[in-house]
């Protein structure tokens, strides 16, 4: 039974990491596959990003398998760089362990 779409904004909104941000979320319908696109000021921002998703209830079985990162040229963010994340489910996941 998938929660509801509000389940997943409150989940990603309690979920601040200072120097990050998120521009594009795809929920699809039945909550299997997940996707963030965004900015952060420093790539290691982004594995703390992952970090705290984890621990919410919300994307518990969700694991994002895909992480896609470069960085920005310019708008005078030296440092900031893009990211992408995609989840694999759990059943793709066992699949592609057997």
């Amino acid at each position: 039974d998938m929660p509801p779409y509000s389940a997943y904004f409150r989940g990603l909104a309690e979920t601040s990491v200072e120097g990050l941000w998120l521009r594009q979320l795809q929920i699809s319908q039945d909550g299997e596959f997940l996707s963030l696109s965004g900015q952060a000021l420093k790539p290691e921002l982004v594995p703390r990003l992952l970090q705290l998703l984890k621990n919410k209830p919300v994307f518990d079985g969700h694991s994002f398998g895909e992480v896609q990162m470069s960085r920005e040229q310019d708008k005078g963010l030296d440092q900031a760089v893009m990211f992408h994340l995609q989840t694999i489910s759990n059943s793709e996941e066992q699949a592609n362990a057997g």
